[in-house]
C-alpha cells in the first residue's frame, strides 16, 4: 500500500507532494508527542505505586517489630516461651527461651545447651519423658511435664512444658511445637496453699478439740449452776419457811391488837420481819443474776403519817436514830397516790443505809409536782457518792433496793452537792375524794357469794397462818397436808382458787398442778396459786409452765395475797361488775379519776390510751411469735392497765388467753384486737361524759 501510495503522490506536482508530506510529519510528531505524555504519565503511576509498596512494606515491618515486641514482653512477663521444629529444619524458638534457661543473649538455643541446664536429678526424668512424647503419647494433643534447671543467676527454677507433636501421611513425625513457661513461683504459691491447708486442717482438729472440750466444760458449769440453783432455793426454802409462819402471825396480830401500845409493837416487828425478807430477796436475786419484776398498787395514803410512822419506827430500833433529823416542806401534800409498802420499803431502805455510817442524817421532803427527797449524810459524802453511782458492783443491798423501786416508780437519784443525795419521785396528789376511799378487804365472787378456797400446805404453822389470812379476807377454806390430798378434792368439790405450796411430801405441788390441770372439765380450769420460798426465776417459771397460774414467795403478804386472789377470782371491789357484753366498768373507770386532782386526769387518760394499745401489740406479737417469756409478760402489764380503769372485757379475753396453750392463744387474737380497739374508744367517750364535764367528781 505504501508503494502505491508513494506511487500516486509522485504522480502529483511537487508542491502537494510536499504539503502532503509536511501532514504526515505533523501527525508523525503528534503522535510522537501523545506517546511521550502516556509513557509520562505511566512512569508516574508506577512511581507513586512503588512509593505506596515501599511505604506499606515500611508500615508492615514496623508493625511486626512492635507486636513481636508485645509478644516478647508479655512472654518474658508471663515467663514464657515458644519453640518450633519441622522435620528437615533445626529447632527454632522465641528470644524469650535464653533468658528462662539462663543463657546470654548472645548464644544460639540449642537442645544440648538446654541438656546442659538440667538438674542432675531430672535429667534423666525429662529424657524418659520425652521419648515417651515421641514414642508413645498419641500426636494432635498438648502433653505436659516439669522439671528443675540450674540457672546461671536466679538459682533453681522449675519449668513446665508443653508440646505437641503431627505426624505426615505416613505416621512419620512430622512437626513439633509448644511452649515453656517458668512456674517457680506458682509452684512455691501451690506449696504455701497446701502448707496452710494443713495447718487449716491441724487447726480444725484443735477446734475440734477445744469445743469438745468447752463442751465438756459448759455441761460442767451448768451442772454448777444447777447444784448452785438447787442450793439457793434449799437456802431460800429454809429462810423463808419460818419467815413466812413469822410474818403472817404478825399481820394476824396487828388485826387482833387490842390497844395502840399493842399494835405500835407488833407494827415494829412486822417491819422488821418485812425488811429481812426484803434482804433475803435481794440476796437470792444477786446470786441468780436478776432482779424480780416489781408490781404497783397505787391507793391513796396519808404522806405525813408514813413519814412519821417511819421516824418512831427508826427511832425504836436502830440507836443511831438519834442522829436522824425530819423536815417537810408546809407544801407537802396530805395525801398522794402510791404503793404504801413499796413506799415504806424504799424509806426503810433508804434510811437504813444513811444510818449506819453513825453520822448525823437530815432528811427533807418537799413537793414540786412530785415528791422529793433529800437524804443529807454529814460523812464528807462518801455514802452519798457510793449511793449514786451505778454499776459499782454488789454494792450496798439496800440502796440496790432503792434504786429499783425509784426506777419503777419512775423517778431518778442525783447527787444534790457533794453530802446530799437527792430522789424523785413523782407520785401524783391524791384528792380529798380519793383520799376517803378505802382498800376493802373482803373478798367475793362477781356473784356475791363467798370465794372458796383449798389451801395445801404440809407445815402446821404455815397452814395455820395462811388459812388464817385466807379467812380474814373474807373466803372459805379448806387446808390439806400434800398435793395428792388437794387432787382427791378438787375432784370432789368445786373450789374458786388453790393456794399450793410447792415442796410436801407424798406428792409436791408441781405434781399435783399437772395431775389438776390434766384432769379435763371444771376442775382442770381452777386458778391455781403456788407458794414457794424460792425466789429464782427459773423456779417461778417451770412452775408456770406446769400449770400453775400466778406465784407467791414466802413469806406470803396478807396484801400480797388479797390482790392475787382478786385478780383471779375477777373481783373489782370499787364496784359492782358491768352488764354482760360492756367493755368497761364505768363506775371503776370514774373512780380510777376521782382519785387525781383535775390537772393529772388528762394524763392518765393518754397514758392508758397508750399502754392499752402497745401491750396489746406486744401481746399479739408475741402469740404470733410464740415467744411464751413476752406473751406472759405482756398480758400481765395489760392485765395491769386494765385492772386499773375497770376494762372488764379485756380481762375476760385475757382470762381466755391465760387457760389455752400459747398454740391455741392464736385464735383469741382477732376477738383481742376487737376489744382493746372498743375499750380505747370507750375511754375516750366515758372521759368526755363523766370526767371531762364533771371536774368536780
Amino acid at each position: 500500500m505504501t508503494d502505491s501510495t508513494n506511487h500516486g503522490l509522485s504522480d502529483l506536482p511537487v508542491e502537494q507532494q510536499l504539503e502532503i508530506m509536511t501532514r504526515r510529519l505533523h501527525r508523525a510528531e503528534q503522535a510522537l508527542h501523545d506517546a511521550e505524555d502516556v509513557l509520562d504519565t505511566r512512569m508516574r503511576e508506577l512511581d507513586q505505586a512503588n512509593r505506596a509498596l515501599q511505604k506499606r512494606e515500611e508500615d508492615l515491618v514496623e508493625r511486626l517489630t512492635i507486636e513481636n515486641s508485645k509478644l516478647l514482653y508479655a512472654q518474658r512477663t508471663a515467663g514464657l516461651a515458644t519453640i518450633f521444629w519441622q522435620k528437615g529444619q533445626s529447632y527454632s524458638s522465641s528470644s524469650e527461651l535464653a533468658w528462662l534457661l539462663g543463657l546470654p543473649p548472645e548464644q544460639e538455643v540449642t537442645v544440648e545447651a538446654g541438656i546442659a541446664v538440667l538438674h542432675p536429678l531430672d535429667r534423666k526424668r525429662v529424657f524418659e519423658a520425652y521419648d515417651a512424647f515421641t514414642d508413645e503419647l498419641p500426636p494432635g494433643r498438648s502433653h505436659e511435664f516439669e522439671h528443675r534447671i540450674q540457672h546461671s543467676s536466679r538459682g533453681i527454677r522449675w519449668l513446665r512444658w508443653s508440646l505437641r507433636r503431627e505426624l505426615d501421611e505416613q505416621g512419620n513425625l512430622h512437626a513439633l511445637y509448644g511452649s515453656v513457661r517458668d512456674v517457680t513461683s506458682s509452684r512455691k504459691a501451690k506449696r504455701q496453699v497446701q502448707a496452710l491447708q494443713l495447718r487449716a486442717e491441724r487447726r480444725v482438729r484443735e477446734l475440734d478439740r477445744f469445743a469438745r472440750q468447752l463442751e465438756q466444760a459448759k455441761g460442767e458449769a451448768e451442772e454448777a449452776l444447777r447444784a448452785r440453783d438447787r442450793f439457793l432455793s434449799a437456802v431460800g426454802h429454809y429462810l423463808r419457811t419460818p419467815l413466812a409462819s413469822l410474818n403472817g402471825s404478825l399481820e394476824l396480830l396487828a388485826l387482833e391488837a387490842h390497844n395502840p401500845e399493842e399494835t405500835r409493837r407488833v407494827g415494829t416487828a412486822s417491819r422488821s420481819a418485812g425488811q429481812l425478807s426484803a434482804m433475803i430477796d435481794e440476796l437470792l436475786e444477786e446470786a441468780e443474776g436478776r432482779s424480780a419484776d416489781i408490781t404497783l398498787h397505787p391507793l391513796p395514803i396519808d404522806l405525813r403519817g408514813v413519814l412519821e410512822e417511819t421516824l418512831r419506827y427508826w427511832h425504836d430500833v436502830h440507836p443511831a436514830a438519834a442522829h436522824l433529823s425530819l423536815h417537810s416542806d408546809v407544801n407537802l401534800p396530805p395525801t398522794i397516790l402510791a404503793d404504801r409498802e413499796y413506799l415504806r420499803e424504799l424509806l426503810d431502805s433508804l434510811i437504813g443505809s444513811a444510818l449506819d455510817t453513825s453520822c448525823p442524817i437530815e432528811l427533807t421532803l418537799s413537793w414540786k409536782d412530785a415528791l422529793i427527797l433529800q437524804l443529807d449524810v454529814q460523812d464528807d459524802g462518801r455514802w452519798a457518792q457510793q449511793a449514786e453511782k451505778r454499776g459499782s458492783g454488789m454494792g450496798d443491798p439496800a440502796i440496790r433496793i432503792v434504786r429499783r423501786i425509784t426506777s419503777r416508780m419512775g423517778g431518778k437519784i442525783e447527787m444534790d452537792n457533794a453530802t446530799r443525795l437527792c430522789l424523785t419521785l413523782p407520785l401524783p396528789e391524791a384528792t380529798p375524794e380519793g383520799a376517803n376511799l378505802t382498800d376493802q378487804d373482803t373478798l367475793w365472787l362477781p356473784s356475791g357469794k363467798t370465794p372458796a378456797i383449798l389451801l395445801a400446805e404440809d407445815t402446821p404453822t404455815n397452814r395455820y397462818v395462811i388459812a388464817s389470812q385466807v379467812k380474814s379476807l373474807g373466803c372459805s377454806v379448806e387446808a390439806v397436808e400434800n398435793g395428792a390430798i388437794a387432787l382427791e378434792r378438787i375432784q370432789q368439790t368445786r373450789f374458786d382458787a388453790i393456794l399450793m405450796d410447792v415442796m410436801m411430801p407424798v406428792m409436791d405441788g408441781e405434781e399435783a398442778t399437772r395431775a389438776i390441770r390434766s384432769l379435763g372439765g371444771i376442775s382442770a380450769t381452777v386458778p391455781i396459786i403456788g407458794i414457794t420460798a424460792h425466789s429464782l426465776h427459773a423456779e417461778r417459771d417451770r412452775l408456770l409452765a406446769a400449770g400453775m397460774t400466778a406465784c407467791l414467795s414466802k413469806p406470803v403478804r396478807r396484801k400480797a395475797l388479797r390482790n392475787v386472789l382478786q385478780d383471779l377470782l375477777g373481783h373489782d371491789n370499787s364496784a359492782q361488775a358491768s352488764a354482760a357484753g360492756s367493755v368497761i366498768d364505768t363506775e371503776a373507770f370514774r373512780q380510777a379519776f376521782a382519785v387525781l386532782p383535775e390537772a393529772y386526769r388528762q394524763r392518765l387518760l393518754d397514758a392508758v390510751r397508750t399502754d392499752l394499745s402497745t401491750y396489746g401489740d406486744e401481746t399479739i406479737a408475741a402469740v404470733q411469735n410464740r415467744d411464751e417469756d413476752t406473751v406472759r409478760r405482756s398480758v400481765h402489764s395489760l392485765k395491769g392497765v386494765a385492772l386499773s380503769i375497770g376494762a372488764t372485757g379485756i380481762l375476760d379475753c385475757l382470762d381466755l388467753f391465760r387457760k389455752q396453750e400459747i398454740t391455741l392463744a392464736a385464735s383469741f387474737q382477732p376477738q383481742l384486737e376487737k376489744v382493746i380497739a372498743a375499750t380505747v374508744t370507750a375511754c375516750g367517750d366515758l372521759f368526755t361524759r363523766h370526767i371531762a364535764k364533771h371536774p368536780q367528781l
